[in-house]
């Protein structure tokens, strides 16, 4: 980055007039190299592509936009398959929308990779899109690092199928919607060359927020994030795990679909908190399977978080702990919280062939197994004298038979109810 020079937008519209194209809209400009150059996006270079687009309106006898009108009407800016290696945008003020496209039926673009963008103390009242995908725009674009801070987006943010090695969001606010739709996040921004897990700090969302088919590949935080529209993950991947213990979270978000949060690279990075706020919503969407499937990782990673070897070790640690964690326990290895009913189905049986046992019954006839031995215990209503007036092999049977019977139907039941 140090070898690169400052680029010379003075008089751009004219030295490069024959890479600009005039739109109903505004202009576009196609296929310019920015690669040996810091590149800053500025109200000077803006106002060069506004008088451009006003000077060709008069050439057609079209609307003349000029300073003196009372109200500003946007252009749009379009940087079409150009080649950057840093874009800056450092304390401007934008009104006009700026777009970066890139057409996969140009062979000059395929693979394109940029170095370094940075917006920092900016406010953009047009919109900002980055590699939208529509209108035939489907190649992956590549961005080493991308740092966006202290700015404000009052119209729609875009940043599509883009691949960043590097990125960080923070101190800043959208007013309107944020879509990250494809994307894939390697990591946050890189402390001696270590790799580490991604943030988007301190921010506000005022309209949508999608992380539709988003790829991240460290931890993802949202840390002190208010979102105050609706949002969604829709087939989202963590390969890492998600916290979303420090988001201020006022509609429903939508993870339907999303993948990795229950495997267990994610399950060792990922809070008790963020699975109960993750099964909440879809609680509140009406998505039973889904919730109970969160209900069950958030049961999980409470009974991960009962430290039992300390309990056992310090007598300060209540004794309310170790209850806790034989209760998740013993739900975890008789039903995997209610999601395995084969599983309890098994414990059942076991719990006959071990009052069996204990009441020293032939569970085997020349051989062949005594089924009446053994379906005759799995019966909760057997009376005492079946128990050879045992009254604790009989209390042992019934209390484990109907805790089994409670977890056979829960998971039964599962998915259509709490």
């Amino acid at each position: 980055m140090e070898n690169l020079k400052t680029f010379d937008i003075q008089n751009f519209t004219s030295s490069y007039s024959e890479h600009i194209r005039f739109k109903k809209d505004g202009i576009e400009i196609s296929c310019v190299d920015f690669n040996n150059t810091n590149f800053s996006l500025d109200a000077h270079f803006i106002n060069q592509c506004r008088k451009a687009v006003n000077q060709e309106r008069q050439n057609f006898s079209l609307l003349e936009l000029s300073s003196h009108n009372e109200t500003y009407e946007k252009i749009e800016i379009v940087f079409k398959n150009c080649k950057f290696a840093n874009i800056t945008v450092n304390e401007q003020i934008i009104r006009d929308d700026i777009f970066i496209e890139f057409d996969i039926n140009d062979e000059k673009v395929k693979n394109l990779q940029m170095n370094f963008i940075r917006i920092s103390t900016s406010k953009f009242h047009g919109k900002f899109y980055i590699n939208k995908q529509y209108d035939g725009y489907k190649e992956e674009f590549s961005i080493f690092k991308l740092l966006i801070e202290n700015s404000i987006f009052y119209d729609n943010f875009k940043l599509h199928k883009c691949k960043i090695e590097e990125i960080h969001i923070k101190d800043c606010d959208f007013e309107r919607n944020a879509d990250f739709f494809k994307s894939k996040f390697l990591s946050g921004e890189k402390q001696d060359k270590q790799q580490i897990e991604i943030y988007f700090h301190a921010l506000n969302f005022r309209g949508l927020v999608l992380f539709g088919d988003v790829y991240f590949y460290k931890k993802f935080h949202l840390q002190y994030v208010t979102i105050e529209g609706y949002s969604h993950f829709r087939n989202a991947i963590f390969e890492e795990g998600l916290d979303l213990d420090y988001a201020n979270i006022q509609h429903e978000m939508n993870f339907f679909g999303c993948k990795g949060l229950e495997k267990l690279n994610s399950r060792k990075n990922t809070s008790q908190e963020t699975y109960r706020i993750i099964k909440h919503n879809f609680k509140k969407l009406n998505n039973t399977i889904e919730a109970n499937q969160y209900h069950s990782l958030e049961l999980s990673t409470h009974r991960k978080n009962i430290k039992i070897l300390d309990a056992f070790l310090d007598c300060r640690i209540p004794l309310q702990n170790i209850l806790d964690w034989l209760v998740s326990f013993f739900h975890l290895i008789t039903s995997n919280y209610s999601k395995n009913w084969f599983l309890t189905l098994i414990w059942i049986v076991i719990v006959s062939i071990g009052t069996n046992l204990c009441l020293e019954h032939e569970l085997y006839l020349n051989k062949q197994i005594n089924w009446e031995c053994i379906f005759k215990y799995l019966n909760i209503l057997t009376s005492k004298d079946d128990f050879d007036n045992s009254y604790i092999a009989m209390t042992f049977n019934k209390v484990l038979l109907g805790y089994l019977y409670y977890q056979f139907l829960t998971a039964i039941r599962r998915n259509t109810k709490e």
